[in-house]
């Protein structure tokens, strides 16, 4: 059962809690986070993340780099770095 249903239907949070399986804690951090507006229903949370501060100077060195451009998604790893293994 969804826990923002339970807490609706009982007005409990420890009740709700025992119908969605989960703690009361997880319970009271929902039904806050409606009354302030914080929370959508079905929409994950964004949060920032740790890099994207240092985003721009990332991809300004990473292009200071000789054949950075070269190494995108698959082709990462020791191969595309030149190294065949023994």
């Amino acid at each position: 059962m969804n826990i923002l249903e339970a807490y609706d239907l009982t007005g409990s949070l420890r009740d709700a809690a025992e119908l969605a399986g989960c703690s009361h804690h997880i319970v009271a951090r929902y039904v806050a986070g409606r009354e302030q507006g914080r929370l959508v229903p079905g929409a994950p949370a964004s949060r920032p993340g740790i890099v994207d501060a240092f985003l721009p100077k990332l991809e300004e060195l990473a292009g200071l780099v000789p054949g950075a451009e070269g190494l995108a998604g698959g082709e990462r790893g020791p191969g595309a770095a030149g190294c065949r293994g023994w």
